[in-house]
């Protein structure tokens, strides 16, 4: 007897359309046993939080008799799914969606914001590149998971390109079940940027205050490095407080110039593994109509190729005025936008900002809030800055090999997890992914080492 799954099927009257709405038979949104169809990939979900939400996303989906199967309708359930927050129990309204837009619906309840969409949702031919692009789903097709239910995981998608996809909704008998730790997403964060303006910081008084992230200015006008980032980098570094990014800001009017400063930002980085910011707001970047989204994108694929996540970083009204009309052509997933709403008020970093200010814009990664923040450890205002998730960088699956005695293996990117193995020293791995909060390198589905007792080779 095979795991469970779940899947939108056929519509009541056994066809792909002209059905009524929503489940007529119990059987058009549904939960059944795995069978061979056969499958060609597996989408398997790299953060076993999303592969979790998800699977419960699709069993309250078929348990709700509001979602039926219909292809000409596919994107009313979506429409539906976004009225209530995305929890499917909660859906009343009579709605449609077919196997593909189901499973695209499923993994944005499960977290995937990135398969947001206005229109038409993926369909079983487009959908791996699809999920596959955001970074959060590796692509299996091995076929001891294609031929079997045994390896799979609850959360992975089974495709069949061109024909039906479905979810598996139990782990296979030779998964093993581990029992993590319960550990709270401390999102958001709330931390400062800084740059050569900002001398004498006491790092450690900072900390303890509150500080729990800095953004450091990486190079100058002219390329060279802003002659506070080495000292600040170790500064913060040594205080325990994490740089969780750094930003350039260009004055670069064309591609090739901006592919110039991205590589100038590499260089001085030197291996380091860390997001890059692009400060977009001079005025000489002002009314270059869509020119500009092709220097912001140019600057990201150097970035992105080297395998560091890349931020786009500008003013509210800057992205107003002259990114957001260009907004289709924008490749940036990881957004940090400034909008102070208090004037230069004095604001303490314990001192929360009104969330109705928040900048209303896709894919926001942090706001920059405040120019007037004052901390203990600073003895000038700084930047005040929330960050309200992590970015996650590709590692193009680069090796390692273990440089401690014995490596604990964790169920997430930080020593919280649950230990789920051992690695002893010498041994090789491939590294999928890197959290880039932690800097911890993901080498498994739910398996995290610290990036310290790696070299990478």
């Amino acid at each position: 007897m095979g795991i469970l799954i779940g899947h939108a099927s056929l519509g009541s009257n056994g066809k792909i359309s002209g059905d009524a709405s929503g489940d007529q038979n119990g059987k058009e949104v549904s939960i059944r046993r795995w069978y061979n169809k056969p499958w060609n990939v597996v989408l398997r979900p790299l953060d076993s939080n999303i592969a979790e939400k998800s699977a419960k996303a699709c069993e309250a989906g078929c348990n709700n008799t509001a979602l039926g199967y219909d292809q000409t309708q596919r994107n009313t359930a979506h429409t539906e799914a976004k009225k209530v927050g995305y929890d499917l129990s909660k859906i009343t309204t009579l709605c449609e969606t077919d196997c593909s837009a189901y499973m695209t619906l499923c993994a944005i309840a499960g977290g995937v914001s990135e398969l947001e969409y206005t229109g038409n949702a993926p369909t079983t031919r487009t959908m791996v590149n699809a999920f596959v692009k955001t970074g959060k789903y590796q692509k299996l097709t091995d076929p001891k998971y294609l031929t079997s239910d045994k390896y799979l995981k609850r959360g992975d998608i089974l495709v069949k390109e061109g024909s039906h996809t479905a979810m598996a909704l139990e782990n296979g008998s030779e998964v093993t079940t581990i029992v993590t730790s319960k550990v709270t997403n401390s999102f958001p964060y709330y931390g400062v940027d800084v740059s050569s303006y900002q001398t004498n910081l006491d790092y450690t008084k900072m900390k303890n205050a509150g500080c729990q992230f800095a953004i450091l200015k990486i190079i100058t006008k002219d390329g060279t490095p802003d002659k506070m980032f080495e000292k600040h980098y170790a500064g913060f570094t040594k205080a325990n407080i994490p740089v969780l990014g750094v930003y350039n800001y260009l004055y670069t009017t064309n591609v090739e110039a901006a592919k110039i400063m991205a590589g100038k930002v590499i260089k001085t980085l030197n291996g380091r593994i860390v997001p890059v910011c692009a400060d977009i707001e001079d005025k000489v970047l002002m009314n270059l109509g869509s020119k500009l989204i092709d220097i912001i994108n140019a600057y990201q694929k150097v970035i992105e190729d080297e395998g560091l996540p890349f931020i786009l970083y500008t003013g509210y009204s800057f992205y107003k005025s002259y990114i957001k009309p260009y907004q289709s052509k924008l490749n940036s997933k990881n957004n940090w936008i400034a909008r102070y709403y208090n004037g230069y008020t004095e604001m303490k970093i314990s001192s929360k900002p009104d969330e109705a200010y928040k900048p209303d814009i896709p894919n926001l990664l942090g706001w920059q809030y405040t120019s007037s923040l004052i901390i203990d450890g600073s003895p000038s205002r700084l930047d005040g800055n929330i960050l309200y998730r992590s970015t996650i960088v590709k590692s193009n699956t680069k090796k390692g090999v273990v440089t401690a005695n014995s490596l604990n293996v964790r169920s997430i990117p930080n020593t919280s997890g649950a230990i789920v193995g051992y690695l002893k020293k010498g041994e090789t791995v491939n590294i999928l992914n890197i959290d880039a909060t932690s800097g911890w390198y993901q080498i498994g589905n739910g398996c995290y080492v610290s990036s310290k007792y790696i070299d990478v080779i």
